[in-house]
């Protein structure tokens, strides 16, 4: 499907667009204009995967930055996919001294260690 500007409207090349089709009458509807500095789905995913078996195994701390800078993607987007794997539970988060500013976070791999809350019971 080719859209084009309307005559008298402005229009910005290579601008994207969410549609919402119907099969019955193939009428669309506009559901939202596509934010240039997001990634697609299947690239978020393999961005993700990508930062992952970074941060796993390498032994040390990654900020947003420093992920954005190997995986080629944007500082916003390195720092919402590591929100994302920290809530999944895939790595830990650790805060760094702060500049005075917003709180800067290092992302380091998740280590598992148990530590029990409670003493164990003592059965005679």
């Amino acid at each position: 499907m080719i859209f084009r500007c309307l005559k008298g409207r402005f229009c910005e090349t290579d601008t994207a667009w969410n549609l919402d089709g119907c099969k019955e009458d193939f009428s669309h509807r506009v559901v939202s204009v596509v934010d240039p500095s997001d990634l697609l789905p299947l690239k978020a995913i393999e961005i993700k995967e990508q930062a992952l078996s970074l941060i796993v195994g390498s032994g040390k701390e990654w900020t947003c930055k420093d992920i954005s800078q190997q995986t080629g993607c944007n500082q916003e987007h390195a720092r919402r996919m590591s929100q994302s794997l920290l809530t999944e539970n895939q790595i830990a988060r650790h805060k760094l001294t702060s500049t005075g500013s917003r709180p800067l976070y290092a992302y380091a791999e998740l280590v598992f260690s148990y530590t029990p809350n409670t003493p164990t019971p003592t059965y005679r």
